[in-house]
C-alpha cells in the first residue's frame, strides 16, 4: 500500500478483510467472493488493486471504487491448483501455481488488457520443475535491479525485467521478460531473502547447513 495510507489488508479464511487505522484498527469492508481458504494475495505498488488466490482454485481481482470501498472486478479459474505464489508489478501481476507441494513449470505472467481484464502475456519456464517444494523464500523483487527472485524447487530463478523504452516505464506493454540465472541447491529446503539496499542474496539451505551471500549484478 501507498505509504501514506493507514490500511491493512489480509486474507481470513475465504475473505478479504480491509482494515482502516484511526484510534485503533477496526475492519472496514469484507469482499467474500472465495468459497475456500485464501492462500496467497498481492497489492498492486499504487494500492489500487488486489489479487488473492483461494484454496477454491479461483484468482479474483479487486478494485478500489472510491478511497474507502472496493469491489469485486473479475475472477479467473484454475484446474488442479494446490499451492501459489502471486507478485505484482506496475500493471502485470505473476502467477507461480503447482498441484502439489512440488516445483512448477511455468511462470504466468498477465497483462492488463484494454478491456480491463487481465489475460496470460507470457509464460516462462522455471528451473525445478517436479521437485520437492519446501522451505520460506518468497518472491522478491529488486526494484534497483529490475529483477524478480522466485524459489521453485531446489533453484532460485531470476527474471530480468527489461524495458523497451525506458522513457515509457511503467506503460502496459513496455516491460518484456527473461530467465537470467537460475541457482541450484541441490535440496528443496531453502531460505532466503535480500538485503536492504538490495545489493546481495541471503540464502540458507539444509543441505550446505551454510549460510551464502551472493552479489546480486
Amino acid at each position: 500500500m501507498p505509504q501514506n495510507e493507514n490500511l491493512s489488508i489480509r486474507g481470513d479464511n475465504e475473505n478479504v478483510k480491509f482494515w482502516q487505522l484511526q484510534d485503533q484498527y477496526f475492519c472496514q469492508q469484507i469482499i467474500n467472493e472465495h468459497k475456500m481458504p485464501i492462500i496467497g494475495l498481492s497489492i498492486s505498488p499504487d494500492g489500487r488493486k488486489i489479487i488473492s488466490i483461494g484454496a477454491d482454485k479461483n484468482l479474483l481481482c479487486n478494485g478500489r471504487f472510491r478511497k474507502e470501498i472496493w469491489q469485486f472486478l473479475l475472477k479467473i479459474q484454475f484446474n488442479g491448483l494446490f499451492t501459489s505464489d502471486l507478485f505484482y508489478h506496475q500493471l502485470d501481476f505473476y502467477f507461480q501455481s503447482s498441484k502439489s507441494y512440488t516445483g512448477t513449470k511455468n511462470l504466468l505472467i498477465f497483462k492488463m488488457a484494454m478491456n480491463q481484464k487481465f489475460q496470460i502475456a507470457k509464460n516462462i519456464s522455471l528451473q525445478g520443475k517436479g521437485q520437492p517444494d519446501l522451505g520460506d523464500c518468497q518472491p522478491i523483487y529488486v526494484t534497483s535491479k529490475q529483477i524478480l527472485i522466485i524459489k521453485n524447487g531446489y533453484f532460485i530463478n531470476i527474471i530480468r525485467f527489461i524495458l523497451y523504452n525506458p522513457q515509457f516505464k511503467g506503460l502496459d506493454g513496455e516491460f518484456n521478460y527473461q530467465l537470467e540465472q537460475s541457482i541450484n541447491f541441490g535440496y528443496d529446503c531453502v531460505y532466503g531473502t535480500i538485503s536492504h539496499d538490495g545489493q546481495f542474496l541471503i540464502t540458507w539451505d539444509y543441505k550446505s547447513h551454510e549460510t551464502q551471500i551472493k552479489n546480486i549484478i
